[in-house]
């Protein structure tokens, strides 16, 4: 975990309709920050779609000559 400094908390504070993006400034890689709970609410909803075939009954669903 990071913490962030005072300075940077309020920088976040003042993007309040979008996620903030911070920069690595070694690497020019953007990120956006999104607070613990929008992670996790979207974690449940990816979820599902994250999973392996499940039911071996169910193979015959899948179209095998695509």
């Amino acid at each position: 975990m990071i913490e962030l400094t005072e300075g940077q908390v309020q920088a976040i504070e003042c993007e309040t309709d979008k996620p903030t993006i911070v920069v690595d400034p070694l690497s020019g890689q953007q990120y956006r920050l999104i607070k613990e709970e929008v992670y996790n609410l979207m974690q449940g909803i990816v979820r599902p779609f994250n999973r392996n075939w499940d039911n071996p009954a169910d193979d015959d669903l899948v179209r095998k000559n695509v």
